[in-house]
């Protein structure tokens, strides 16, 4: 009886050692989902768990969504002995997956083995069944690559590059603004689209 669920707290002596302590319970934690409707991203496997909600671009933070969206429960423990393990399986961007599992972890039945009369085995932690949860993980910045191209040979054109976006250029006794040949590119190691925004800025006084 002391594999049952409730056993842990049903005030008897169900392993049989004289006593009814919370060394009782041999009765596995559970996962729950608070929100099961936002983990449904997959049509064809509803059996799926997998969240395509937000693009998480720190590791932590979504440890986090994770360790309150999937919180762990038990028959008898309280939620101060109850944990959830939260480890990176596999993949990457969109087919990142994450294993989750619930332990019930009570340090005073650490040296517990075979227990009473009956001598049943005391786990500590003792885990509850798995779910994979596949969600978007992005946490590699894209790379940037920029400059000008270079100017084409001119004899009667002198070239002041201490300007950025445009380039101030003196042909004979004019002043003109002319185009800077910049050029950019943007990789990233996820194929979703990435969005550039190029901002010139200029340190001219408005006439």
């Amino acid at each position: 009886t002391a594999f049952l669920k409730g056993a842990g707290c049903d005030d008897l002596d169900s392993d049989g050692d004289g006593k009814y302590d919370e060394c009782e319970d041999r009765f596995p934690p559970e996962l729950v989902i608070r929100n099961a409707e936002i983990f449904r991203c997959d049509e064809n496997n509803t059996s799926r768990l997998c969240y395509d909600g937000k693009v998480f671009n720190d590791p932590k933070r979504l440890n986090n969504f994770l360790d309150y969206q999937f919180p762990a429960v038990d028959d008898c423990s309280p939620t101060n002995k109850l944990e959830v393990k939260i480890e990176y399986e596999s993949g990457s961007c969109r087919d990142t997956v994450y294993t989750l599992t619930p332990l019930q972890n009570i340090t005073a039945c650490n040296d517990r083995a075979q227990v009473g009369a009956f001598e049943i085995g005391y786990e500590n932690p003792l885990y509850g069944a798995s779910k994979e949860v596949t969600v978007q993980l992005d946490d590699v910045p894209p790379v940037v690559q920029c400059g000008f191209f270079p100017e084409t040979n001119s004899t009667n054109m002198v070239v002041d590059k201490t300007l950025y976006h445009y380039m101030l250029c003196t042909d004979r006794d004019e002043f003109r603004l002319n185009d800077a040949r910049f050029f950019y590119n943007v990789t990233d190691n996820c194929k979703d689209d990435v969005h550039v925004n190029v901002v010139v800025k200029s340190n001219e006084i408005q006439q």
